[in-house]
């Protein structure tokens, strides 16, 4: 293949000549062979021109702009020249190269090919549909309308998206949050060399001092009375995976799916994790050790939990409980023998999370008005009425990496602190009272199974034959 910068001899009706780049491959006569040619939209007057140099002269006017145009694209051709000499691009690739655009159609397809069937986590791509969506909707664009890169990273589209959505009742936070994921689209499409100019986003379309809206957290009391309200064996289960979040340091629901016993360790030697973390869990008690999901693919932090034995109990009730829920599903959700996984689906299954979490989510703000992640909250407020300093509430709730144990002199006197503070905000927020009356509610709806230590059955023979009684007790146990 040979690329050229030339100029056309042809004088528009403008007085002026178009700079142009020719394409030309393959042998003539053949098939195969390609000629063409890409203008850039550069026009000079001929005259003010020096052929040999390929410079506009410094008679023409702005010949400083246009040389400095005419240096980028001399660049463009170089990129193009090597990449189709190393097999990295094709003919076709090349010719979009050359005319600064992408080798995918529109911000449509790349994020149903690149990020769709690249991205680890399919909640990325559902977050980024959404955000393609959302950008259609206030721009009052029909959903089929395809996106090009070109509209999508330009700054009068994105003001008029801004201020359509402030129109709409979005919140300022939400619409910052689109824009960095606008952003992250745009850049990873530039990094994959989809596009071939590196996006800029002026600064003034984020919103500054946008406020977040304000996460209410929980009395215990309050927890209480819900409680005592309860009338279905799923507001109950509700009230158990919220206390589960809490007592596991503000857990969300996707973290509480990925918990498995082979993360659980109790005095146990395991080449997986490093010595700093081994040192942790020499003292006898169960430990899980995890990763935030929020976290995953972006941090390595990983948070190192007790469980005491009012967690465990939460768990084998939320586990007990739902195999009989949820058997008819049990396939989909994939509940298995293994005690601390409750539900056994992938996360990033979208549609079958959202089946498992959504009727509890329901059902938590029904009976407490707030939300599943007020757990988190709730439990950040407790280790502040107690005192505890900022470092060691950052430990506890995950944000800070565990190599800030390097600070430390004394490894078992910081995992003795984390432990003991832990502890003590528990017993605060009266947990083994919570999880007593947890147990004595499911006791009510006549489900004494529940808490039976002594049941043999297998975990699908049990699920199967309580799951008949459930559906045959009064319609308060129904959905």
């Amino acid at each position: 293949m040979i690329i050229a910068l030339k100029l056309d001899n042809n004088v528009k009706k403008s007085g002026l000549n178009s700079i142009y780049f020719n394409v030309s491959h393959g042998k003539s006569g053949q098939i195969s062979q390609v000629r063409k040619r890409v203008y850039p939209n550069l026009e000079v007057s001929i005259k003010q021109f020096d052929l040999k140099n390929f410079r506009a002269k410094s008679s023409h006017s702005n010949y400083q702009i246009i040389n400095n145009r005419i240096d980028e694209l001399k660049a463009l051709q170089s990129v193009s020249q090597t990449k189709f000499d190393a097999g990295q691009y094709n003919t076709e690739q090349v010719l979009l190269h050359l005319k600064g655009e992408a080798d995918i159609e529109s911000v449509d397809s790349y994020i149903e090919t690149f990020i769709r069937n690249q991205k680890a986590k399919k909640t990325t791509y559902t977050d980024y549909k959404y955000t393609l969506s959302a950008f259609k909707k206030h721009l009052g664009w029909g959903k089929g309308r395809t996106v090009t890169f070109n509209e999508f990273t330009n700054y009068s589209l994105l003001v008029n998206f801004k201020n359509n959505a402030l129109e709409s009742g979005v919140r300022e936070t939400s619409v910052n949050s689109y824009f960095k994921k606008i952003k992250a689209i745009s850049y990873d499409a530039y990094d994959n060399q989809v596009i071939f100019e590196r996006p800029y986003f002026n600064k003034r379309l984020s919103i500054k001092g946008a406020r977040r809206k304000d996460i209410i957290t929980l009395d215990k009391d309050k927890f209480k009375e819900a409680i005592n309200k309860t009338k279905s064996i799923y507001e109950i289960q509700a009230l158990c995976f919220y206390l589960l979040m809490f007592t596991t340091r503000g857990m969300y629901f996707a973290d509480l799916v990925k918990f498995k016993s082979k993360k659980l360790r109790n005095d146990t030697d395991d080449d997986e994790y490093d010595d700093n973390l081994s040192k942790f869990c020499q003292d006898g008690y169960d430990y899980i050790i995890h990763n935030r999901s929020k976290n995953e693919g972006r941090s390595s932090d990983r948070m190192i939990i007790r469980i005491d034995n009012n967690t465990m109990n939460l768990f084998m009730l939320l586990k007990r409980s739902v195999w009989c829920t949820h058997y008819d599903r049990h396939e989909k959700l994939g509940l298995n023998e293994d005690p601390l996984s409750i539900f056994g689906h992938d996360v990033d299954d979208v549609s079958t999370h959202k089946m498992a979490c959504d009727v509890y989510q329901k059902k938590i703000k029904e009976l407490l008005e707030v939300p599943f992640k007020s757990a988190r909250s709730t439990f950040n407020n407790y280790a502040r009425k107690l005192k505890i300093s900022e470092d060691m509430r950052n430990i506890l709730l995950g944000h800070v990496n565990t190599n800030i144990i390097k600070h430390y002199d004394d490894l078992s006197f910081l995992e003795d602190e984390v432990h003991k503070l832990h502890v003590e905000i528990l017993k605060e927020y009266g947990v083994p009272s919570l999880v007593k009356l947890l147990e004595n509610q499911f006791a009510k709806l006549g489900l004494e199974f529940i808490n039976n230590e002594d049941i043999i059955l297998e975990w699908k023979d049990f699920g199967k034959h309580y799951s008949k009684l459930i559906s045959k007790r009064s319609p308060l146990l129904k959905r």
